[in-house]
């Protein structure tokens, strides 16, 4: 049979029971027997089991009271000293059994355990995390001295939801932006040092021709030549800086309230000083001037309307139209010319540095395949695009700038 016991107080229910097991072996043995017995039984039970025949060993009055009443009785020595039994056999002897002190969860012991075993467990988890996180780390090094060597293409590996996953994503983050400039930076070289040559011979050319020019006028003409050249070149490292330093980080935008109308109908007023033999217009939408005020840094903004209408003015057949509409939300500007427009294979082509679609344009033409570049960087950095299409209504090419009216809550990265 198997017997089901529940206890309340286990340690004092278990002295009593022992109490009442060795009482019930020394009533069954004689007078003369008891002290024999009693120490078997205090070997078997692993507890002290003393005759009281000391006046010193006797408890309080209380206790002897609940003795003479029970025949037993449990107590302790202290509120945290081991417990005792005190039975009175059938003659009126006294026994007294000490049992050994309770257990207690928090014994020091029990607490090294413990530690040990919490220990142990945290030290199994650390090695496993560390040996984890150096293997991936192992793998980001790598990586980095595969870059380091000239593998620009090289990336990571990366998982999901941990702290390594997330600096594989920044790393490959930073080696997509490191590769770009890699890229812009040899893309400039080649095409700076293209851009430079022309203008560099012509002045060579000029001054040889000055040294051998007698005539005034031909002396002049020459002279005129050479400055137009070197504001050419003035102009195109004015391009090339400007484009760097949006290419590598942008520059510190301060971005302030400002009117978009009024920059626009600014670059308009500018533009048709600079082109009296085109018409260009502005049309901007009245309903658009309640929300006219926007974060934009202004000289930026302005910079990327003026390339939009100066490149639109130099391919134009007579018109240009420059549209603005805002709203609550977006910012918008179209600049559309009568020209012949941009095939639409080339739409992406022509915001790429120094590209060229008509490779035969000359000094008069002007451009220097920059300037679209750098209207898409500004447009970046304000959290906006910039596309090209096709005008509807003049049927040339029609380019557009669209970005947020006010500041983006995250930075723009």
């Amino acid at each position: 049979r198997v017997l089901q016991m529940k206890l309340d107080d286990p340690y004092q229910e278990v002295a009593e029971a022992v109490a009442l097991i060795v009482r019930w072996h020394l009533r069954a043995s004689g007078p003369e027997e008891r002290v024999s017995m009693s120490s078997r039984l205090a070997e078997a039970l692993n507890v002290e089991v003393t005759p009281v025949n000391d006046a010193a060993l006797l408890p309080s009055d209380e206790v002897l009271e609940q003795v003479a009443r029970d025949g037993l009785v449990f107590y302790k020595q202290g509120p945290i000293g081991m417990g005792h039994v005190l039975l009175q056999l059938d003659d009126g002897e006294l026994f007294r059994i000490a049992m050994p002190h309770p257990f207690t969860p928090w014994a020091w012991p029990v607490v090294l355990l413990l530690v040990a075993v919490v220990g142990g467990v945290l030290a199994v988890a650390v090695f496993l995390g560390v040996r984890a996180v150096d293997s991936n780390l192992r793998k980001v090094e790598s990586v980095a001295v595969r870059i380091a060597r000239g593998e620009m293409g090289a990336r990571v590996e990366t998982g999901s939801g941990t702290l390594v996953a997330r600096l594989g994503a920044s790393f490959n983050g930073m080696a997509e932006h490191i590769q770009r400039l890699v890229n812009v930076q040899r893309e400039m070289i080649h095409a700076v040092s293209h851009e430079l040559r022309t203008p560099v011979a012509r002045i060579r050319f000029g001054v040889q021709m000055i040294e051998d020019c007698q005539d005034e006028g031909r002396l002049q003409k020459q002279l005129e030549g050479i400055d137009g050249d070197i504001q050419e070149l003035d102009e195109l490292i004015d391009e090339i800086l400007t484009y760097a330093r949006l290419e590598q980080g942008g520059p510190v935008f301060s971005l302030q309230e400002a009117s978009v109308t009024d920059l626009v109908r600014q670059v308009v007023s500018e533009q048709q000083l600079i082109r009296p033999a085109l018409k260009i217009e502005a049309d901007i939408d009245p309903a658009s001037e309640q929300w006219a005020l926007a974060d934009v840094e202004p000289r930026y903004i302005h910079r990327a309307v003026q390339n939009l209408v100066g490149n639109a003015g130099r391919y134009a057949a007579g018109r240009v139209l420059v549209r603005c509409s805002i709203d609550e939300d977006n910012c918008r500007i179209d600049v559309e010319d009568d020209g012949s427009g941009v095939p639409e294979e080339d739409w992406e082509k022509v915001f790429t540095a120094f590209a060229r679609l008509d490779d035969s344009r000359t000094r008069t033409s002007g451009g220097y395949g920059l300037g679209l570049s750098i209207v898409r960087r500004i447009l970046y950095w304000h959290g906006g695009q910039a596309f090209v299409g096709r005008s509807n209504e003049l049927g040339g090419a029609r380019f557009s700038l669209v970005w947020p009216r006010k500041k983006p809550i995250d930075p723009i990265v």
